[in-house]
Parts: structure tokens; sequence; C-alpha cells
């Protein structure tokens, strides 16, 4: 659900260029998500076809990983399954969150107020069963694989890096750590050059490692879920 860790998880920049050859399993929902908040409309409208379908999914997942393919990576698409019991109340809260954003979106538009509607548009990003589906077609038909996890994608992607079938975990989410993975990769499906109010701002790949991260806090894994747990999610 989004550990808030990242301030205190010790990590290094790194160039696309030594990514290549690896195999790379991607925490899609993250990723999804981080393209319909972003990839969007000056007002804050999601890119959509003459039907109406939201296509801003389609547009970054497009973009984002053959761009990543031809830098030589070799990516595996790994879905959500199954919500734990325990997350439900989490995303009860979410929604409400959202609902709340959408008062305030409405209110940014009658104002005519299209800076506040942007920002205030990426807080209701919603990830639909259709959108996840189209992925999948998408991801299929780019010649890349497609991995189904029973529950949570993030802990499947971990074990699949900790058993050595992956070098690492694409994901921003620091769940990824206690799931027990080796190897994670936080900015890996942003873009690289992205505009902001200042100006242009240029991200690049950071390399988190398990036990890079352990060694700096002095603790072990046990310690690091249980620093996890107290500290909370984002």
């Amino acid at each position: 659900m989004g550990i808030n860790l990242g301030n205190l998880i010790p990590r290094k920049q790194i160039k696309l260029e030594d990514l290549a050859g690896k195999k790379i399993a991607v925490d899609t929902s993250n990723m999804l998500y981080q393209f319909i908040s972003s990839i969007r409309q000056r007002d804050g409208t999601l890119l959509m076809d003459k039907h109406g379908n939201v296509t801003s999914h389609l547009l970054g997942l497009l973009t984002r990983s053959t761009n990543l393919m031809e830098k030589g990576l070799q990516l595996a698409f790994v879905f959500d399954g199954k919500m734990p019991d325990m997350k439900h109340s989490e995303i009860i809260g979410r929604e409400q969150r959202k609902r709340e954003a959408e008062q305030q979106y409405e209110e940014a538009r009658e104002k005519e107020d299209t800076e506040s509607m942007y920002k205030l548009s990426m807080r209701t990003a919603r990830l639909t069963k259709p959108m996840i589906e189209e992925a999948k077609l998408l991801i299929k038909a780019l010649g890349m694989p497609v991995i189904q996890a029973i529950e949570e994608a993030d802990a499947q992607a971990a074990y699949m890096c900790q058993q050595g079938d992956v070098w690492a975990v694409a994901s921003s989410d620091m769940d990824t750590l206690l799931h027990n993975s080796t190897r994670m990769l936080p900015n890996l499906t942003l873009s690289q050059k992205r505009k902001t109010k200042t100006g242009i701002v240029y991200t690049s790949p950071e390399l988190i490692e398990l036990k890079e991260v352990l060694k700096e806090l002095k603790i072990n894994q046990d310690q690091l879920i249980a620093l996890g747990i107290l500290v909370g999610t984002d």
C-alpha cells in the first residue's frame, strides 16, 4: 500500500544503459497509476479516443516500454490478483479522498482555474478493469510476458527477484523491499524528462539494493518489516 520509507532508504543513480540485457519485473498497476495520474490535458482531462475511451494508460505504456526495450531491457509485467482482506479499509479511505478531490475539481472548474484542475485531477485517478485488460493486450502484442499474481503484484515480483528469475523489480512502492526483493528500481517507468512550474526536471533511474539498505540502517529483514509497520503507509 506504499510504505513511507523513502527518506530512510539509501539508493544510487544509474543509467538505463547499465540495465541492458537484464530481466526486470514491472509492478504494472504501480506504473499504470503513474500514467493515468500524469498523462492528462492542461485542465486535468484524461486523453481519450473519438469514442470517449481513455487512452492515457496505453500511451504511457507504449511509449515507456518501447523506449526501455530499445535500451535492451527485458521486461515482464506483473499484475495484481485478489486484494488481501486487510487492504479493504485502506481502499475505502482512498476512494473517499478521490471523491473529495473530485468535488474540489468541480469547484476549480467553475472558477476556470486550470492549474488547480490539473493538480486535483491527479488525485482522482482510478485504474479500472477495462484499462487493465487493455494494458495486457498491448503488452502481449509487443511480445512481452504478462504475469498474473494470485494477490499482490509487488509480492509476486519480489519473489521472482528473490528466486533469481529477474534481476530487479521496477516499482516506486517500498513494500517491494519488505517482501524481500533483492533489488528495486523506483524511477524506471517514469518519464526522464518532465515539465514542472519551475521548468524541465530530469529524472534518472535509481537502484536500491536490499543488502545495502539493511547494512546502512544496521537492521535485519524482520526489523525492516517492523520499521515499515511503525512508519505506516504514505
